[in-house]
């Protein structure tokens, strides 16, 4: 429960129009409209399944710790010590943008911004990518004139040996099989997306998120014919962008519309995995030939596009997890 000063300052030092019939801030009315028209989401046989996680699912998270969002919220929104020196220069910047978004017909309500935008930073940051291992097939194919061989014993220990006399029985061995499956792929590791992932991926979909809002849920804002967003508004998504620690301060328009067009080229390719004891994730996959040997970064910039290092498999191909690469 909040404490009565957290109330408080909430509800008595911070003006909204946006009041419960209880009299409390009611800051969840962007995140609701952003949850039911903008988020990505797929309906599937389980139900509606959106990227990330659900607005359901992020309540949940966001009132396990209520004390403390609200608490950086309320430092937000400059109400929490306004004898502080940041706050009191937040204060102003955040007036600075009311007043000129109220010249286009514009009145944000900040505290619903923040929430908004602490949602969409889970919903883009919550993901798995599983670093897949290669098919048998795939595994053969890699071992070609090998001169050693190693073996690990069931009680962990490893032998090494470069023996003609046992490495081409082997040789032989190997060079028989055929029909080898081509269709199973074993899971190496699970690892988190935030990270590994790429923070301009991150940028990206922060600015075409907040961007589609701003348009969406404002559309009755005096905007130039046929802009999308102007450029006040274009300001705003790069402050609260820097804001929640995916940018520097003083980020430039042109980094915007830089960060919008790299959004457009981002394909959603991500799908969803029902695992014992955790229920439904969203994992998206990368074959083994693009991760094995290289930094788990692998979405760094590099000459390959980022859409081709994710993985979708084809009908017919199983994924299997273990337990193993689940606990990692």
């Amino acid at each position: 429960m909040l404490t009565f000063e957290e109330k408080y300052i909430i509800n008595m030092l911070y003006n909204s129009d946006f009041l419960k019939e209880d009299g409390c801030l009611d800051y969840s009315v962007y995140a609701e409209f952003f949850a039911d028209n903008i988020q990505y989401a797929e309906e599937t046989d389980y139900g509606k399944i959106y990227e990330g996680l659900s607005y359901d699912d992020f309540l949940i998270s966001w009132n396990k710790g209520i004390e403390e969002n609200v608490r950086e919220m309320a430092k937000f929104l400059c109400i929490y010590n306004k004898q502080d020196k940041q706050e009191q220069k937040r204060l102003k910047e955040l007036n600075e943008f009311q007043e000129k978004l109220s010249g286009i017909g514009i009145n944000i309500d900040f505290a619903n911004l923040y929430f908004l935008c602490y949602f969409i930073m889970r919903v883009i940051k919550t993901g798995y990518i599983a670093l897949l291992k290669p098919t048998p097939k795939e595994t053969l194919e890699m071992i070609k004139d090998f001169t050693r061989v190693t073996f690990t014993n069931v009680d962990g220990s490893i032998v090494e040996t470069d023996y003609s006399t046992i490495l081409n029985p082997i040789k032989e061995t190997l060079s028989q099989v055929t029909n080898v499956d081509n269709s199973t792929y074993e899971v190496e590791k699970l690892v988190k997306l935030d990270k590994i992932s790429n923070e301009e991926i991150f940028q990206a979909k922060f600015v075409n998120y907040l961007s589609r809002f701003l348009k969406e849920y404002f559309t009755k804002a005096n905007r130039r014919r046929n802009s999308y967003i102007i450029t006040i508004e274009q300001q705003l998504v790069m402050y609260m962008l820097t804001y929640f620690g995916m940018g520097n301060s003083g980020i430039s328009l042109n980094r915007y519309r830089q960060l919008l067009m790299y959004a457009k080229n981002i394909k959603e390719r991500f799908s969803y995995s029902y695992i014992e004891g955790h229920g439904l994730l969203p994992i998206s996959f990368v074959k083994y030939e693009n991760w094995k040997g290289k930094r788990l970064s692998y979405i760094k910039k590099s000459n390959i596009p980022y859409k081709s290092k994710l993985y979708i498999p084809k009908i017919g191909e199983t994924i299997v997890f273990t337990k193993d690469s689940i606990a990692q």
